[in-house]
């Protein structure tokens, strides 16, 4: 049995772990490993989410410590946490032989590196993202502070360290990879990665779930009459939180010169965030309250409740860390058979086949249509199955070596 020691600043319970972390661990642990998981855990989701997640490992092999996750006093919190996850993961290391660390994200990837050099154990270095640039362009660090500043050089150092000393990199787009194998990520402080240490794989989805096969119509007419959505043809659909990179009021302007193409659309958010955010911005944008229609839904209800949209709706902020991301909601879209309304210079959205939208907004965002059905090749990159081939392949490369 080959122990795998998985550290994740995001919690099992959070609903990104929920769809982006277990169940990549629960198929990996059908070709014989034996998982570690270190998480830190939101006491939101961990009070009402630790026993379903306890029903879903109870009979596999994993093993799971949940943290409490810190967040203030900012960076004291995070630096507490870090010092957690490496004094339990030394622990971990010498009582179970690991013989891999996998971690998500560039925090983890602080102990990873760590624990590669005191122990001499492959490191495997999932970025998931540009995670110091992400700090910068979402305004959480403010470069013209100096300690941000000094956190953001140091992280841009470390950066190049994880990157050079990991043994294999995964990262969630093509373009992020065109970005670290360039050198252009380090900003001229290092040549760049062989192409040959890094395997895209963008966030998945599990087919078996998200099937419209498996809804039923009857099903379908029952949430739309509880939403006040029957008898529409057209609704836009958002899903997921808002949050610091989705652009609201692009989204309603969106909607509302769609609106006049259609009347009697309505735009949907399934959504935990507060209403009335998104209604103020509505009312701001002169878009009727009665066209808008919020509700939230738990994990297993999402593909329910994308079945009876038409066109998925999302607009990111198109940063230049925005190149590595891969938003969980458009593989769910996808699958589910909606077409898909975003914009250009977001992760690998333009490698998808798609049209010019024919709606566009003021401003400078370019946006494109993805047209259901897609083909065969642009939906397979997002099976769960497929991610897990690759993360298998790059386990067992790692594990032999």
């Amino acid at each position: 049995m080959i122990h795998v020691l998985y550290l994740s600043y995001d919690g099992l319970t959070d609903p990104l772990g929920q769809s982006q972390v277990l169940p990549y661990i629960i198929g990996l642990c059908k070709e014989g490993y034996h998982f570690h998981i270190i998480s830190f855990e939101k006491s939101k989701f961990f009070e009402s989410g630790k026993g379903e997640i306890e029903a879903k490992i109870a009979d596999l092999n994993i093993s799971w410590y949940p943290q409490n996750y810190h967040k203030r006093p900012p960076i004291i919190s995070t630096l507490f946490d870090l010092r957690e996850m490496y004094q339990l993961s030394k622990k971990l290391v010498k009582r179970h032989q690991i013989s891999l660390v996998h971690c998500r994200s560039y925090p983890p990837g602080l102990i990873g590196l760590k624990l590669k050099k005191e122990f001499d154990i492959k490191f495997l270095f999932d970025i998931r993202g540009f995670w110091a640039n992400e700090r910068v362009d979402g305004g959480l660090w403010n470069l013209a502070n100096p300690l941000f500043k000094l956190i953001y050089n140091y992280f841009k150092r470390r950066e190049i360290s994880m990157m050079t000393g990991a043994d294999h990199i995964i990262s969630l787009t093509h373009a992020g990879k065109e970005e670290i194998v360039s050198g252009r990520l380090f900003n001229g402080a290092h040549q760049g990665i062989s192409a040959h240490k890094i395997t895209v794989i963008p966030c998945a989805v599990d087919l078996t779930i998200f099937d419209p096969s498996k809804i039923e119509d009857q099903e379908k007419n029952s949430l739309r009459d509880k939403l006040g959505l029957n008898n529409l043809k057209e609704i836009c659909i958002y899903l997921g939180s808002l949050g610091t990179w989705y652009l609201l009021d692009e989204m309603l302007l969106y909607f509302k010169a769609f609106q006049e193409k259609e009347p009697t659309s309505k735009f949907l958010f399934v959504t935990k965030d507060d209403p009335e955010v998104i209604y103020f911005a509505s009312d701001r944008l002169s878009i009727d309250r009665a066209s808008i229609v919020i509700t939230s839904a738990r994990r297993d209800e999402v593909p329910l409740h994308l079945s009876i949209g038409t066109r998925g709706v999302f607009f990111i902020k198109p940063a230049y860390s925005k190149k590595a991301s891969s938003a969980v909601k458009m593989g769910e879209m996808l699958a589910m058979g909606l077409d898909i309304v975003t914009n250009k210079g977001v992760g690998d959205a333009d490698f998808i086949p798609h049209n010019t939208s024919a709606i566009q907004i003021e401003g400078t965002l370019q946006i494109i249509e993805i047209i259901s059905p897609v083909s065969g090749d642009a939906l397979e990159a997002y099976k769960l199955d497929i991610a897990l081939l690759s993360y298998s392949s790059c386990y067992a490369t790692l594990s032999v070596e």
